[in-house]
């Protein structure tokens, strides 16, 4: 019963805080599974993977989260497999635990998950990475891995899966979530001279090089991000933006970088239209460069327009005091990469303390109604949460309107900026671009 609340959770809390989840590839939907993701965007992360895996999964997380007495809980009774990391381990001895025993029975638990036929999803960054390109994994996925076929568990798929944010913390842009290519675990053989757990850290790494942006320093990321942003905001209709996004943003990145991560990047004369279209939307007041591309890409297009014009300014009424409340906890987070984690949690007791607060009016002014008040209440916490996803998608409408307006007034070359910035794209990039529009 609580996953299946948090799940319920997790899709509102999406549909309500980006424009839209996008997920190319497809997780296997039976069998043995190890589901290996990168973690950018914190329990942001956890909220695509609940409402976007189409099947029930286990986590693998650092027990140092559970230490609060709710998430504990919550841990317990979704299954969530609690590991320590090496830095974890002076608390855990200060409270009297042997973390190498504890990792043991963790390693135990994932073997016998996957021999029921389990999802087991593990972030192999060890934690949250923000950094310009993939962090460096941990070899405990591969080692829950090559422990299960030891063990006899046979069939295991190992699955990368990339998750891109258009602005991991501008409300009403878009996510993608990559499935990249599986790794049979039965299938796979490492070379005999070296460790094994290494070689299929290495291979899984590879594969979330794949499906994920990658730089070699944060001037390059920032070059990257300002060139996917248009690429975006111009992707041909059949293919999703974010996914046109990437293909140039790895094309890009092999051509001029190469492989590795370097210490300083080279500057590349075919950004600079994109970057001074990125510096001009700044300048122009534009919280997010990719939000407002992605508000002049959209131009009001959209499904459910009549239906959401009649229902979400109704949504808008009943949750905008929650909604400004959570965004006003959100502002004073300490570091802003944490605002979108801020509006979820504790976005999710704020929620139903106020949908509490509006039955309990209801149920008051029911007494003066003739219909039974429970009857009339029941059906308002039914129908409230879609009231809130029809408010979303008309508050980002609105939102795209009004900054299609401000720069059709304020920045009447924006058309020809994001021009010049789409045909400065290198011939191999606009090759690539090209090819998925034909895939």
């Amino acid at each position: 019963m609580v996953y299946e609340v948090l799940t319920w959770c997790a899709r509102r809390a999406l549909r309500w805080c980006y424009a839209d989840v996008t997920v190319v590839g497809r997780v296997p939907a039976h069998g043995p599974l190890l589901l290996a993701v990168n973690h950018p965007n914190d329990l942001v992360d956890i909220c695509v993977v609940l409402a976007h895996v189409p099947r029930r999964v286990v986590f693998v997380a650092n027990v140092t989260a559970a230490e609060h007495p709710l998430v504990r809980l919550a841990y317990e009774r979704m299954g969530v497999i609690p590991v320590h990391r090496v830095r974890d381990a002076r608390k855990a001895k200060a409270r009297g635990e042997d973390s190498a025993a504890a990792n043991a029975a963790a390693m135990d638990r994932v073997t016998e998950a996957l021999r029921a036929g389990a999802c087991v999803v593990v972030f192999p960054e060890g934690g949250v990475h923000r950094g310009p390109h993939l962090g460096a994994l941990r070899t405990g996925l591969a080692r829950m891995a090559l422990a299960a076929r030891d063990a006899g568990v046979r069939g295991v798929q190992l699955v990368p899966m990339g998750l891109t944010y258009e602005a991991p913390n501008a409300l009403g842009t878009r996510v993608l979530a990559h499935v990249g290519e599986a790794i049979d675990v039965d299938a796979w053989t490492p070379h005999a001279d070296r460790p094994a757990a290494p070689q299929l850290t290495a291979e899984v790494a590879a594969g979330l090089r794949a499906v994920t942006r990658n730089a070699p320093d944060e001037r390059a990321h920032e070059a990257l991000s300002a060139v996917a942003d248009v690429i975006a905001a111009t992707a041909p209709e059949s293919v999703p933006p974010l996914l046109a996004a990437n293909e140039v943003w790895r094309t890009l990145a092999a051509e001029i970088y190469g492989p590795g991560v370097q210490a300083e990047a080279p500057d590349d004369p075919r950004f600079a239209p994109a970057m001074a279209l990125r510096s001009e939307l700044t300048m122009r007041g534009a919280v997010s460069p990719a939000r407002a591309l992605a508000a002049w890409a959209r131009g009001g297009r959209g499904s459910r327009r009549v239906l959401d014009a009649m229902l979400g300014p109704i949504g808008w009424v009943l949750h905008a005091p929650a909604w400004w409340l959570l965004n006003r906890l959100a502002a004073k987070a300490p570091n802003p990469a944490d605002r979108m984690a801020r509006r979820i949690v504790p976005g999710l007791y704020v929620m139903w303390a106020w949908y509490a607060v509006l039955a309990a009016v209801l149920a008051l002014l029911g007494q003066l109604l003739p219909s039974p008040w429970p009857l009339q209440v029941m059906v308002l916490l039914v129908l409230l949460p879609r009231l809130g996803d029809a408010a979303a998608r008309w508050r980002a409408r609105g939102r795209d309107e009004a900054l299609r307006k401000k720069f059709d007034v304020g920045f009447p070359d924006f058309a020809q900026f994001v021009g010049a910035a789409r045909a400065a794209l290198p011939e191999p990039a606009a090759a690539a671009l090209a090819a998925r529009a034909r895939d």
